[in-house]
């Protein structure tokens, strides 16, 4: 599936016009969106309406490359493809990645329908739980085959 795929990939190598290749025959362009404000929803249609996705953190690695990217935007905080479905009451990764590595703010943390999760710009870029309705700028990435 195009859409159910994440990237991941080393510090050296991130530069948001860049093209990398990290597997044999995958070509990956990263794009964050960060002057555009949307709702969770709207976010991940327009990432995928442009052959994208929500970006997705696994691992410190990812979560460095997104601290990277977040602090361009003009939102305090940025959407992340990190969503909570009340009907299954879990977590998920919209690339159906499973949440192995979390920094969401446990304080904050509201397990409710039509929430997503954002990461703040600055400080310790914990991550939120926000409404889906709420606007902000998003990370997103894209790949090629």
């Amino acid at each position: 599936c195009l859409y159910c795929m994440f990237i991941s990939f080393s510090l050296p190598e991130i530069n948001p016009s860049q093209t990398l290749t990290k597997k044999p025959g995958i070509t990956f362009s990263l794009t964050n969106q960060l002057q555009e404000n949307k709702t969770w929803e709207e976010a991940l249609y327009h990432c995928r309406d442009n052959e994208m996705d929500l970006a997705s953190i696994l691992d410190d690695e990812d979560q460095a490359w997104a601290e990277l990217q977040a602090r361009d935007a003009d939102t305090d905080h940025v959407w992340l493809g990190l969503h909570y479905t009340c009907i299954l009451q879990f977590w998920f990764w919209v690339d159906d990645n499973r949440l192995d590595f979390s920094r969401l703010d446990q304080e904050s943390k509201k397990e409710e329908c039509d929430t997503s999760v954002v990461m703040e710009k600055k400080e310790e870029h914990l991550w939120f739980s926000k409404s889906d309705y709420d606007e902000f700028n998003f990370i997103s990435f894209n790949m090629y085959f």
